[in-house]
């Protein structure tokens, strides 16, 4: 999930973390990432139709390690589909579909070990379990809130805004938000990796030492925080924009220093990849333009998304941009703050 390769690039902005280090703090739970993890524990009884709610095992011992350690989770569900999301969801929805049918063939040939793999592989959380889980928290007082979209906006409103300290989350795309604390790969011993989005400033290579997003000219680091950073991540490919064939995040961050804005890297980076285009879908077929204006359509219409993705807002209790500009109050599905103590 998120932007492929984005965490380790950026590693060494990164710290180690005891989730204790957010006593007495609120913190905001990607609970599809949880949810994940417990259905991967039952993978094969999910796969076979059995009735189980073992799924909830995991996602409730984090919740009670959080607790232990004096956090308050609050748990962010996934809301309504994201239209721009529409053809990652597909894809990842076929490869589940054919990772099943691998598992079968592997187990009728008596390849147990790898039938299992790939039975883990076609897991997905469905809108059940996140119901079971949300009767359990109801049922504890524990606070958690349905999105109006994607969890993953809802958690960085909430953390920008104040409801919550940081997050937790599995998915990179965090960090294309501009999440200002998110610990990722959280373990059961409460130990994870913390990246605090004004610190990524500090973040070098990994190989040569040299800074990464600051240095090369003057106020780079703003340059980056504002649009560049996200930019690099929708060009390396992300859930609402194909990534462009052989262009991952070294290939786009090289491109966006060297021209220093987006038209300039996406000219370089289309030049040799003409084949993109079909990779585009209808935002790009309402452009009469270039392959290149097509491509900046699509772009936009990303960044949007990372920008202006509905929210529920706990304060004013209505549905609003992540990032609003003018009118703080827009029209969309209804979000429902189930519980909040």
């Amino acid at each position: 999930m998120g932007v492929a390769n984005l965490l380790p690039f950026v590693s060494t902005a990164s710290s180690e973390v005891h989730i204790s280090r957010f006593r007495g703090q609120r913190v905001a739970i990607d609970a599809s990432s949880w949810l994940y993890r417990g259905a991967v524990g039952c993978a094969s009884k999910l796969a076979h139709g059995h009735e189980t709610q073992d799924y909830l095992k995991y996602p409730l011992a984090m919740v009670q390690l959080l607790q232990d350690n004096d956090v308050t989770p609050f748990l962010v569900f996934d809301g309504a589909k994201l239209p721009m999301k529409a053809r990652t969801d597909m894809r990842r929805s076929s490869i589940r579909a054919a990772q099943l049918d691998i598992a079968k063939k592997l187990m009728d040939s008596g390849e147990r070990a790898s039938a299992s793999a790939a039975i883990r592989r076609s897991v997905s959380v469905t809108p059940e379990m996140g119901r079971q889980l949300i009767n359990i928290l109801q049922q504890r007082g524990i606070p958690y809130v349905v999105a109006p979209y994607e969890a993953d906006a809802q958690i960085v409103f909430l953390v920008i805004n104040g409801y919550c300290n940081a997050a937790i989350s599995e998915d990179s795309d965090l960090l294309a938000y501009g999440c200002p604390h998110t610990v990722f790969k959280l373990d059961r011993d409460g130990h994870g990796r913390l990246v605090s989005f004004d610190n990524l400033q500090y973040a070098v290579d990994a190989k040569t030492g040299r800074a990464l997003f600051d240095g090369s000219w003057k106020d780079e680091w703003e340059h980056w925080k504002h649009h560049l950073f996200r930019a690099m991540c929708i060009l390396a490919g992300c859930d609402y924009l194909a990534g462009i064939p052989g262009v991952g995040i070294k290939t786009a961050y090289a491109a966006l220093r060297t021209h220093r804005e987006v038209a300039g890297a996406v000219g370089e980076l289309l030049s040799s990849h003409e084949g993109i285009a079909s990779q585009l879908g209808a935002i790009a077929s309402q452009c009469d333009g270039t392959l290149f204006d097509q491509y900046m359509v699509c772009f936009e219409a990303a960044q949007q998304v990372f920008e202006q993705q509905l929210v529920w807002d706990p304060s004013s209790r209505t549905v609003i941009p992540l990032r609003p500009r003018k009118s703080p109050e827009i029209r969309g599905p209804r979000a429902y703050l189930l519980r909040e103590n």
